[in-house]
């Protein structure tokens, strides 16, 4: 028999992703030179993917790099959750979490190059923790796990989560700034 969820405790850590989903959304569409039209972001992603596809050259290269890191992660991910290596190293939620966070901010680079300047990049950092508190938000919804976790643990874990999404991301962009200095 599994344990039924304290819901109203662990209710904290919907409402403080939910909160942090927000105010990241908020400061992601003010910070200087974040793209506009933040539901165009999925159109506008998927147009450059196809089209960096099939310009060939560097373009083509990055897409096929970030798909390739994309099916990477998520196969470390789904091959950790397998293999219970989630279980075993306690670590592996972290370090998948930073490769996470570095990759989509990979992709957010990628798809809006266009508006680079030099510090522009950086709204990418907030665009991560709005994305990272999502998720926690969907695992809430629809994963079970955390039912049989403690209101605190569940907590401490979640703001691990969005902490190293956003250290994974902090490194992608700061690389990539130094590249463009």
């Amino acid at each position: 028999m599994t344990a039924r969820p304290q819901v109203p405790l662990h209710a904290i850590v919907l409402v403080l992703s939910v909160v942090i989903a927000a105010l990241a959304t908020r400061w992601t569409l003010t910070a200087r030179g974040a793209p506009e039209a933040p539901h165009r972001w999925p159109q506008v992603f998927l147009n450059r993917l196809l089209g960096g596809l099939q310009a060939g050259g560097r373009e083509r290269y990055y897409w096929v790099g970030i798909l390739v890191y994309g099916a990477v992660v998520s196969g470390l991910h789904f091959g950790g959750l397998h293999f219970a290596v989630y279980d075993a190293i306690a670590q592996w939620d972290l370090f998948t979490h930073a490769l996470s966070g570095a990759g989509v901010a990979a992709i957010l680079s990628l798809t809006f190059r266009q508006q680079e300047s030099r510090q522009s990049q950086w709204w990418i950092l907030p665009a991560v923790l709005a994305i990272g508190a999502g998720f926690e938000i969907y695992e809430f919804v629809f994963k079970g796990f955390w039912h049989t976790w403690s209101w605190q643990f569940y907590l401490s874990d979640t703001v691990l989560d969005l902490v190293v999404n956003v250290l994974g991301a902090g490194v992608f962009v700061g690389l990539a700034a130094l590249r463009n200095s």
